[in-house]
């Protein structure tokens, strides 16, 4: 693969920049995505993504496969990348790719769509996961999920909408591959992003203590 990328120096300062198998993964996964859509098996893989596996990522980084899925959970709790598994194939995708790789002026209708996303967290004061609706409501298949749903959970438990989207992969690919059902499949994935982000905030606040001590000198 022939080319360069783009990186710039306020990744110095990203949350992830002193955590060295998060960032390395990171770096890698920039310098493997498409610059432009590409074709495979009839499927379009398009710029700021590529076709992969974990054993893969582990083999181009050193790392070794629990590292690159734990790094991969922190990249996607954070929005950073989204990751749609299948039994064949992985595709992650780089979030806001065309901002890291193109112009570095952000469009009007991102910064709308930001102020739109904040003003529904700061109106959204209900506790969905005790909504009486939520549980009247049958959600007996994957499919009776909605888009409404996703975002709803993603701003109750305050994670990237993309984060609750990569949860629900996981959960098809558990059900698929383990014939489990649930008789709630919205309070299951609610389940599924509760305890992933709890464990990866927990990570994050336990790396940032150890760069506190670190930096004072503290042994």
């Amino acid at each position: 693969m022939n080319g360069w990328i783009k990186l710039y120096r306020k990744l110095l300062n990203w949350e992830w920049s002193d955590d060295p198998n998060t960032g390395w993964l990171f770096m890698i996964c920039l310098m493997s995505a498409n610059h432009i859509d590409n074709k495979w098996h009839g499927l379009i893989i398009k710029k700021g993504s590529f076709l992969t596996s974990q054993p893969h990522l582990a083999k181009k980084t050193g790392l070794s496969v629990m590292q690159v899925r734990t790094s991969l959970n922190k990249l996607k709790l954070t929005g950073e990348l989204t990751v749609k598994t299948t039994n064949k194939y992985t595709v992650i995708s780089i979030q806001n790719w065309n901002k890291y790789q193109q112009d570095n002026r952000q469009p009007n209708s991102q910064i709308t769509g930001k102020q739109q996303a904040s003003n529904r967290q700061v109106t959204t004061n209900k506790n969905i996961k005790n909504d009486k609706n939520i549980k009247k409501r049958e959600y007996s298949s994957l499919s009776d999920i909605q888009e409404k749903d996703f975002e709803e959970i993603s701003l109750y438990y305050k994670v990237p909408l993309a984060f609750v989207r990569s949860k629900y992969d996981d959960l098809v690919n558990y059900c698929g591959s383990k014939g489990k059902h649930y008789k709630n499949y919205r309070l299951a994935l609610m389940d599924w992003v509760k305890k992933d982000s709890i464990k990866l905030r927990k990570e994050a606040n336990e790396h940032v203590s150890k760069r506190g001590i670190d930096a004072r000198g503290v042994r």
